[in-house]
């Protein structure tokens, strides 16, 4: 008897150790199944980041290019505008410029125009005046001859 309750102690023992194995090697495959989910959530953490932080930095860009479009219209504003107001006025000043030096120029051209024609009027007049002269003279002179 003493023999047999030894006997299921040690088979009690015995099961009780392949229980705990059995278990053991259940936690274990939790734990390995743990660490799987652990790895997954921590490659998804990063994924989901990564994405955030993409999503941040293009609203980010966004914003920026904005601030700087309204920044270059308002310098475009400051500096464009009296700059084109300064060349309009310049150009006004240039074609009333422009308008002056060609009447000048006109005066001048038909002032030496008239010059011409005078100096060649007085040279045809000069012509027809000796022409005229020298045959009033001829003339005279067969007069006296008869």
């Amino acid at each position: 008897m003493v023999v047999l309750k030894a006997m299921m102690v040690v088979f009690l023992m015995a099961l009780m150790v392949v229980v705990l194995m059995a278990l053991m090697v259940v936690l274990m495959a939790l734990m390995v199944v743990l660490m799987a989910l652990m790895v997954v959530l921590k490659a998804l953490m990063v994924v989901v980041l990564k994405a955030l932080m993409v999503v941040v930095l293009k609203a980010l860009m966004v914003v920026v290019l904005m601030a700087l479009m309204v920044v270059l219209k308002a310098l475009m504003v400051v500096v464009l505008m009296p700059l084109m107001v300064v060349l309009k006025a310049l150009m006004v000043v240039l074609m009333a410029l422009m308008v002056v030096v060609l009447m000048a120029l006109m005066v001048v051209v038909l002032m030496a125009l008239m010059v011409v024609v005078l100096k060649a009027l007085m040279v045809v007049l000069k012509a027809l005046m000796v022409v005229v002269l020298q045959a009033v003279v001829s003339h005279l002179h067969c007069q006296r001859f008869l």
